[in-house]
């Protein structure tokens, strides 16, 4: 009996194999195979250089992360930054270009998750909507105005506002006949707030996205007269500085003869 022969001279193996050839030619002429030569050549000879390029891909991790025009869980991020890292440990036995490769990769993530932790971190909820009701925080920072006075508010409640969505910072400006509030002082006063204004033409300078990194969610005018519910009992480290910042300008402002 004459078995019958599954080598490559079968004609599926040997279309399999013309196909290959044609896959390969195609490839080759295509200039994939020369563009990965010349990738793996000037990468070798950057080699002494690769963490100089280290801050290069993690800006572009950042920048990726704000180019997004949603929020990604961060869970995700988390995982596949993990993975890349646990992926390079066991890297001993990979190739040059796929160790670089591997770096590269877990660089652009971590500069992605970088960003979004930092987002997190100092960002802020925002007002929605114009509101008027009663607020109540601490006065961070003082400065004298034109026929007033402007503060930076820590929040503690805003009336018909949920927590969860009450903005850490508020931006108030305080009318010179409700007076000047002490500086560390927890203050509730009316006022009407709104939302940050956002930029005035495309490319112009967003006060939202500024207001929102520093923490600031909103802004508004005091209506009427400020309740002080309790006085600082002791300045820190940063109560101390900024009340040093304010008596300097309260000279700069007599020297120069009243608000400037």
């Amino acid at each position: 009996m004459t078995a019958i022969s599954t080598g490559s001279n079968s004609p599926a193996a040997l279309g399999q194999g013309e196909g290959n050839s044609r896959f390969h030619a195609l490839f080759q002429r295509s200039g994939v195979v020369a563009i990965q030569h010349f990738l793996l050549h000037n990468l070798e000879k950057e080699r002494e250089r690769w963490g100089l390029w280290a801050p290069v891909v993690l800006s572009i991790g950042i920048i990726s992360y704000f180019a997004l025009p949603f929020e990604p869980w961060i869970s995700i991020s988390l995982i596949l930054t993990l993975c890349l890292v646990g992926l390079l440990a066991f890297s001993r036995s990979y190739s040059g270009a796929m160790i670089c490769s591997l770096i590269t990769g877990m660089l652009l993530l971590l500069g992605f998750l970088v960003a979004q932790i930092e987002t997190w971190r100092i960002g802020t909820p925002l007002l929605e909507r114009s509101i008027i009701g009663v607020v109540t925080g601490k006065v961070l920072s003082l400065d004298k105005a034109d026929r007033g006075y402007r503060l930076i508010l820590e929040t503690n409640s805003i009336e018909h506002v949920e927590r969860d969505r009450t903005p850490k910072l508020l931006r108030l400006f305080v009318p010179q006949r409700f007076g000047e509030p002490p500086l560390g002082a927890i203050i509730s006063m009316r006022a009407d707030l709104a939302p940050l204004s956002p930029p005035a033409m495309p490319g112009s300078f967003d006060f939202q996205r500024y207001g929102f990194f520093a923490g600031i969610g909103g802004s508004g005018i005091v209506i009427q007269a400020i309740t002080i519910l309790s006085f600082p009992q002791s300045h820190g480290i940063y109560l101390s500085i900024e009340k040093l910042r304010t008596t300097i300008n309260a000279r700069i402002r007599e020297n120069l003869g009243g608000y400037q």
